[in-house]
């Protein structure tokens, strides 16, 4: 807006003309930004606020020019300007001052769109004469008033709306922000942020700032996809979707069922994923309730995340991935045994060498333990095809006749129906798995909602096809009577070596069920810690790996434990109850 400019050049292009130094020795670039916008003297000043917020700001922030002791304008965090800033400078990261001058603020707005006749400007306008005739829009967020930021020093213990504030500077950017400024003396603290600098810290010791060790966004999505798939489907499609079934006593309604349970899981998990973009932070429910619940009512918030937290960390989790493991063991060994099958004592040691083996992988890397869910997710869908195609084989066949007259003998009991779909919703459960992971997913605005929206209907359509092939092959009877259905399927469409080939698959299949099981629970519990629901030790992240190994072995001793309490495990309806 020249003639209204500062007499430097404040651009990149002035390290190199002012201090002679050439291009190719600037390695990272590091932009200066307040977290609002200011100005002195005369000029365009499209967010220009001209009433006691702008006064506030000024008073608050101790805006006034430094060589003419004139006021400073002030206005909302301008991000069209700032972004073709960015543009020019080329930013690698930001350093955000001042945050704390918003602290009394009831709701903060950010300047997203330049407008002119109403029509949206494609980049900053060129001329000033433009400049006069914009209009702005904004984006509004809930202030964080009476949480002050300024004792802050970390990136998680700042006011959740505030994370959510710089969240979206960063999203909007497409720039880290790496540093934060807080309290009336700036004490800048670098976060958590993917983005890691090769210049030695001598080289800007101007600014004072710690390393804080962090989760990495590891997962695309393809990994989210298959992170969700992975957990949903464990060994119940293959041993006993006969529980729908039982309770419907008619094939039309049991596929009905089906379909209706999948629907309303993904509903759950769109309305998990509009949540996990407004608070994007790994722990799902727990990080719900403390995050939305306690911007609410605080008290009630802590006390219904604290319960979760202690009764998923010490209950659930552990108990989850201990079936897990346990059905793997026993099918796996099932399969490459003769008939008389394995010994408790020989299925226990192996879930106990397994579990071992998954922790060691969990522990020493993210992307290890992403590759092998990945590995896992293909075995389960390559089973899962496997029995689909023969089904639709055997309807090209002609062998319907399980399939006609599929509402025959449907149950008139509501309750029925009510366990039914109780049944049904339990083997989709997993579809909120995602979200226990948020912060190590790439892209979360984009790739949390599109993961969903591809994993979830492409496990319905698999459950609903594979139930479909169940029913090529045995009638209503047969299959109530089998103990693992798609064995008994395996027996009777390819003879003896289904008996052994489809026990491995299924427990392969709940392997795989059991590593995703073990990389949520990890988090559940670290998010906890960092909440102060648990000792601090479990809040640690492993400084070289950058996984969260204290959760990892608190899970693994909780489930060597269940192990040692529960001496017998019975399966029932495809999920198991302990017996002390």
């Amino acid at each position: 807006t020249y003639p209204y400019v500062t007499s430097s050049n404040c651009s990149i292009g002035g390290v190199c003309t002012g201090l002679g130094l050439a291009p190719k020795y600037i390695g990272d670039i590091y932009g200066v930004v307040k977290a609002y916008t200011t100005r002195v003297g005369d000029g365009v000043f499209p967010t220009e606020l001209k009433n006691e917020i702008g006064e506030h700001l000024q008073t608050r922030g101790r805006e006034w020019g430094v060589t003419t002791g004139r006021k400073r304008r002030c206005g909302w965090l301008d991000l069209v300007l700032l972004r073709y800033t960015t543009m020019i400078n080329g930013f690698t990261a930001l350093c955000l001052t001042k945050l704390d001058t918003l602290d009394e603020l009831g709701e903060i707005k950010v300047a997203t769109t330049y407008k002119r006749n109403g029509v949206e400007l494609p980049s900053f306008p060129a001329s000033v004469d433009t400049m006069h005739d914009i209009e702005v829009e904004y984006v509004t967020f809930p202030g964080w008033r009476g949480r002050s930021t300024s004792d802050c020093r970390t990136f998680n213990s700042l006011p959740h709306n505030a994370r959510l504030y710089i969240q979206f500077i960063e999203q909007y950017l497409g720039v880290p922000v790496k540093w934060i400024g807080v309290a009336e003396i700036d004490s800048v603290r670098q976060r958590q942020a993917s983005h890691k600098s090769n210049l030695p810290s001598d080289s800007i010791s101007t600014i004072a700032y710690t390393d804080e060790i962090a989760l990495k966004r590891h997962l695309n999505l393809w990994s989210g996809i298959c992170f969700i798939v992975g957990i949903i489907i464990g060994s119940g499609i293959f041993v006993s979707p006969k529980s729908v079934l039982k309770y419907t006593e008619s094939v039309g309604l049991c596929l009905t069922i089906w379909v209706v349970s999948g629907i309303v899981a993904l509903l759950g998990a769109l309305c998990f994923a509009e949540i996990g973009t407004i608070i994007p932070r790994s722990g799902a429910e727990l990080a719900y309730m403390k995050e939305g619940i306690g911007s609410v009512h605080e008290r009630t918030g802590d006390i219904l995340a604290y319960l979760f937290n202690w009764t998923n960390t010490l209950i659930l989790k552990p108990a989850s991935a201990a079936v897990l493991t346990m059905s793997f063991a026993e099918y796996f060994l099932s399969g490459i045994m003769d008939e008389c099958g394995p010994p408790e004592e020989l299925i226990k040691i192996t879930s106990v060498f397994t579990l071992l083996v998954l922790m060691n992988i969990n522990c020493i890397s993210v992307s290890a333990a992403n590759r092998l869910n990945i590995i896992f997710v293909i075995c389960k869908v390559v089973t899962v095809m496997t029995v689909i195609i023969v089904g639709i084989v055997r309807i090209a066949q002609g062998h319907t006749q399980y399939l006609q007259n599929g509402f025959d003998g449907t149950t008139r009991k509501p309750l029925s129906v009510a366990l039914a779909f109780y049944a049904g919703l339990w083997a989709y459960d997993g579809w909120n798995s995602l979200n226990s992971v948020t912060e190590e997913l790439k892209n979360p605005q984009r790739n949390l909602w599109l993961s969903i929206v591809l994993a979830l209907p492409s496990v319905i359509v698999l459950y609903f096809l594979t139930n479909i092939s169940y029913f090529t092959v045995m009638n209503k009877a047969v299959l109530l009577s089998s103990n693992a259905v798609a064995v008994t399927w395996g027996e009777l469409v390819l003879g003896r070596i289904a008996a052994h080939a489809l026990p491995i698959l299924i427990g392969i299949s709940a392997l795989g069920s059991a590593n995703g099981s073990l990389f949520s629970s990890a988090r559940y519990c670290m998010v906890g810690a960092q909440y102060g629901y648990l000792p601090q030790i479990f809040s640690y992240i492993q400084k070289d790996r950058l996984t969260p190994l204290p959760s990892i072995v608190l899970q693994v001793s909780l489930v060597h434990y269940i192990y040692t309490v529960a001496p017998k495990i019975m399966h029932t309806g495809g999920r198991s109850i302990f017996f002390a």
